[in-house]
């Protein structure tokens, strides 16, 4: 994708009113549009989710937007907005495993007010993912949007429209006070990633997938008719390890006008 320049700059608001009228969304995946734009020190992003599934899953269990170099390790600096249902499910006992295990729990009466408080500070709990080597684990980290700010890096959210809508700016080059930023390479160009991944099977039901060898009934042994063996997962909620199990990634290559 390319950018387009902005002369003025843009307020993040989860709205494009107010982007460059040339500066339509465009779609480089099937799951979202996607927005770039520019001006000397920033980069504005606006992403708006077109695909019901991987809607779901960004708010169920985050998204995490990537800016990376092409020559670099991929993921070093990202943003997890919105940080996802299951999250801040986890600050309840017992919540959030009941939620990815029942749809119907959030429209449940006796939990509507934790539904209610999830939903009222979803737009304002937002993590960082900072790396330094491809050794380092992908560990999002709480920020608050006061620290953002401290960085320049402002982020919006419209989580109740039919098509969520994120929005980002982010400084284009790294300085002393701006830590975090797209840094582009000497031809304008870095990496816009888009990654969701689930929590850990393990981690939410507290139980470890076991493997027992089972005898296949429509397989024979070439040489005296012997059935063959193969070794069978054995979990409890075989539709939640599913779930958990299937993440998505995405990579653009954007390069500043």
């Amino acid at each position: 994708m390319k950018s387009v320049k902005t002369t003025s700059p843009i307020e993040i608001n989860a709205s494009l009113a107010d982007w460059p009228r040339d500066a339509s969304m465009r779609s480089p995946t099937d799951e979202f549009d996607v927005a770039v734009a520019n001006d000397d020190e920033f980069v504005y992003i606006a992403i708006s989710f077109k695909n019901n599934r991987t809607q779901a899953m960004a708010r169920d269990f985050g998204f995490r937007v990537f800016f990376d170099q092409q020559d670099s390790f991929r993921r070093s600096f990202g943003i997890v907005y919105p940080v996802g249902y299951a999250e801040m499910l986890a600050e309840f006992p017992g919540a959030r495993r009941a939620y990815l295990e029942n749809p119907g729990w959030r429209n449940m009466p006796e939990n509507r007010s934790i539904v209610e408080s999830v939903e009222q500070n979803m737009v304002n709990r937002v993590q960082i993912i900072s790396r330094s080597d491809r050794r380092s684990a992908v560990r999002p980290v709480n920020v608050s949007k006061e620290q953002l700010h401290a960085n320049s890096i402002e982020v919006a959210m419209d989580f109740d429209r039919r098509r969520m809508m994120v929005e980002m700016k982010i400084p284009i080059r790294p300085t002393r006070d701006r830590e975090f930023s797209a840094d582009p390479d000497g031809n304008g160009t870095f990496l816009l990633g888009f990654e969701i991944v689930p929590p850990d099977y393990t981690e939410v039901t507290g139980e470890t997938p076991t493997y027992e060898t089972v005898e296949s009934r429509d397989m024979m042994d070439q040489y005296g008719g012997r059935r063959q063996s193969r070794t069978q997962m054995q979990v409890s909620n075989p539709q939640l390890y599913a779930m958990l199990n299937y993440s998505y990634q995405n990579w653009i290559r954007v390069r500043l006008e």
